[in-house]
């Protein structure tokens, strides 16, 4: 479940913003504050509601400046400041919009949807190297062609990460060896060009070869699978 912070102090917005959330499967936690020396219980969030008139030693101003120095994470505000001045700052201080209190149910679940579906996609992005018709997944740690998964094997995916992850940069076999392997062995360095005779025989039934050999130097991936 997608879980929605609130900073407010007013216990009437608390209740309002909550059902309204709550109603449309979000779990929503109400604080009147935060800690601004440990923001760790933050990453647990998707997204954060903040009041910018909180009645605390600090404002939402300052509280927004606290966590986008540490995280990345969706913040709005719930104000009734929305002069120019206003919005200027809140963006300079990294807050992605702003919902002018009094607000309407339906203007709030548009932009926190809009928003979670930003952050969504942004993720998405981070953790993809698309090609082509090479797709990497970091996080699975496997690679698709056209949508159908190759089976590699750990170190042969390894290599292949590695250059996908730099395809402007030759990298040498002693490079490539240095990275996928923390033990030193003759062996092992002399297969490094066995794993990429691997790797290409198995993209060869798919009719791909994104590993170039620069001769006399050693491979590098190219952008066009």
């Amino acid at each position: 479940m997608t879980n929605i912070l609130l900073i407010d102090d007013h216990p009437q917005i608390q209740h309002l913003v909550k059902r309204i959330l709550t109603k449309n499967q979000y779990e929503v936690t109400c604080q009147a504050g935060i800690d601004r020396e440990d923001l760790s219980p933050l990453k647990a969030f998707d997204l954060i509601l903040l009041d910018v008139m909180l009645g605390l030693p600090y404002d939402g101003y300052d509280i927004c400046q606290s966590i986008r120095e540490e995280l990345d994470i969706p913040i709005i505000f719930l104000t009734a400041l929305t002069t120019d001045d206003d919005l200027v700052k809140g963006f300079s201080l990294g807050a992605d919009d702003y919902i002018k209190k009094p607000f309407s149910p339906s203007e709030l679940l548009a932009r926190v949807e809009a928003h979670l579906r930003r952050a969504q996609r942004k993720k998405d992005a981070s953790r993809k190297l698309n090609f082509e018709t090479i797709t990497l997944n970091l996080d699975e740690k496997a690679i698709y062609i056209s949508g159908e998964r190759i089976y590699l094997t750990r170190k042969e995916y390894e290599l292949v990460e590695l250059l996908a992850q730099h395809p402007q940069k030759v990298f040498s076999i002693q490079e490539i060896y240095e990275t996928i392997y923390d033990m030193d062995s003759d062996s092992l360095f002399r297969g490094v060009s066995e794993f990429i005779y691997q790797i290409r025989k198995k993209l060869k039934a798919y009719d791909v070869n994104p590993i170039k050999t620069i001769r006399g130097i050693g491979y590098q991936w190219q952008r066009e699978a």
